[in-house]
């Protein structure tokens, strides 16, 4: 009996020593479902007599659950199988940790009232099954991990200490991705209009392009810019300033198509990715519902009303045929003129020029408001 329980104190301890080993991996990567996958995987490849682990993580008031994890010889068992919320179901494991419990074990009989589901388990060589919480970011939410073993009585003998670093191993990861997730939100987010800024608008911009040209589509890059958010800001304040950069972004979005992208650059500077444009008049309307909508006046406090308007410049792609920083150059181009030419209107650019500071030499596109012909601007 002492080498029995030297073997099974050895067992304990690599079952605890390959999930300190799968720590590291939180430094490595971020991708959720492959930690989750090692961890489930170091746990079974440690023992021989855990034949499967899966993970389940939703609504703690969820009618079924399904293995959306599963590691272990018997995949296939795990592939077919739903464990519907019933009134004998609710007493199994799984739906007991569903209502808090940290974990439950349960010896698989051949006789059991469970009926199907125990005599596949059989089938598969399971004898011992055991749930166990792992605690999510959103507490409406709760993670399962059930683990099968060869053998009654395995799980007490092995103690709870592997099993629940197991289930600490897996609130770990759910933690730490969240964590991640939300940093790399407010990395990439502005915090006044919530959207998109702009870190990360040119891998964005060279990804559309690619996708672009594969659909044999055009896509239109813009740059905005209000005419007047200096006056706003002297005039009525700051605040009055924000709420004004706020309605802004949630106008474009609301006349952007599903897919298309605003972007704020700074101060009341935007970029505008706009995919499956078919051509000149496509552009020209949505410009028009652009610049129409933010001309509405906007409610501030009390009787306050702000008037405000646009300028936009553009540039196609594949027309434009350039690197995403050159084609939002040539966007911003292309607004500078519009801002020459009075602003409150659209500018296509057609050629490149470098140089801000000075009116382009080389022709661009006027498009006329309220007028579905265009001038060539200077």
């Amino acid at each position: 009996m002492a080498l029995s329980s030297d073997l099974e104190q050895n067992e304990a301890y690599r079952l605890v020593s390959v999930l300190l080993d799968r720590v590291t991996d939180l430094i490595i990567t971020s991708d959720r479902r492959s930690l989750l996958d090692g961890l489930c995987r170091s746990l079974v490849e440690a023992s021989e007599h855990i034949l499967l682990a899966w993970v389940w993580i939703g609504p703690a008031a969820a009618r079924e659950v399904s293995p959306q994890i599963y590691v272990g010889a018997a995949q296939n068992y795990a592939e077919k199988l739903t464990i519907r919320r019933t009134w004998l179901t609710q007493r199994g494991p799984v739906f007991r940790v569903l209502a808090g419990a940290d974990y439950v074990d349960m010896a698989i009989s051949p006789h059991s009232l469970y009926g199907p589901w125990r005599r596949a388990a059989r089938q598969h060589g399971f004898r011992e099954a055991m749930a166990l919480k792992a605690a999510c970011p959103d507490t409406s939410h709760v993670g399962v991990i059930v683990l099968y073993a060869d053998e009654e009585g395995y799980f007490e003998r092995m103690g709870r200490v592997p099993f629940l670093a197991f289930a600490r191993g897996i609130q770990s990861i759910l933690y730490q991705c969240a964590l991640r997730e939300q940093l790399t939100e407010q990395a990439t987010t502005d915090p006044l209009t919530g959207i998109p800024n702009r870190r990360g608008l040119l891998s964005e911009l060279r990804e559309r392009c690619m996708l672009t040209t594969r659909r044999d589509s055009l896509l239109a890059v813009g740059m905005l810019d209000l005419d007047n958010l200096k006056t706003i800001n002297d005039h009525f304040g700051h605040a009055v300033g924000d709420l004004v950069l706020q309605r802004t972004a949630q106008r474009i979005q609301a006349v952007l198509r599903t897919g298309d992208q605003i972007v704020r650059l700074g101060g009341d500077e935007f970029a505008l990715i706009v995919g499956n444009v078919s051509g000149i008049e496509d552009l020209e309307a949505i410009s028009e519902r652009i610049l129409n909508k933010l001309k509405q006046p906007i409610q501030a406090e009390g009787d306050q009303i702000v008037e405000t308007s646009a300028s936009l410049g553009w540039t196609l792609y594949p027309f434009d045929d350039d690197d995403p920083d050159t084609l939002l150059r040539h966007a911003d181009s292309a607004l500078y003129q519009a801002k020459r030419e009075g602003k409150d209107q659209f500018i296509l650019y057609t050629a490149t020029t470098d140089d801000r500071s000075a009116a382009p030499t080389s022709p661009l596109l006027l498009l006329s408001r309220g007028s579905s012909s265009f001038q060539v601007g200077s």
